[in-house]
């Protein structure tokens, strides 16, 4: 059962939408904060937080893109998510661009 943290992280995920610049912004203000706190690292990729980061880094808005790297230079400092930031980094740039 998820934790109110890891409630309110998947609620904040469901924002990042490149297609809302404003709410996009406001979650990941909200989440860079968060994620510097191991527990919601661990939330934050378990609800699947890495993958719409990735997306949101190669949006052409260079704010949202500057604040998705925060959040994800506060995931990689953590061992798990180090590895996962790595292994969906290489699929999403195979994928994409060969």
């Amino acid at each position: 059962m998820a934790s109110a943290n890891g409630e309110y992280i998947e609620n904040l995920i469901g924002k990042l939408s490149p297609k809302s610049e404003t709410g996009a912004k406001k979650a990941l203000s909200e989440l860079t904060k968060l994620t510097k706190v191991k527990e919601n690292v661990h939330w934050f990729c378990v609800k699947g937080g890495l993958k719409r980061l990735l997306g949101l880094i190669q949006q052409p808005n260079r704010t949202i893109a500057d604040m998705a790297l925060s959040v994800l230079a506060n995931c990689a400092r953590e061992q798990e998510s180090r590895r996962e930031v790595g292994v969906l980094t290489i699929r999403y740039f195979n994928c994409h661009f060969y």
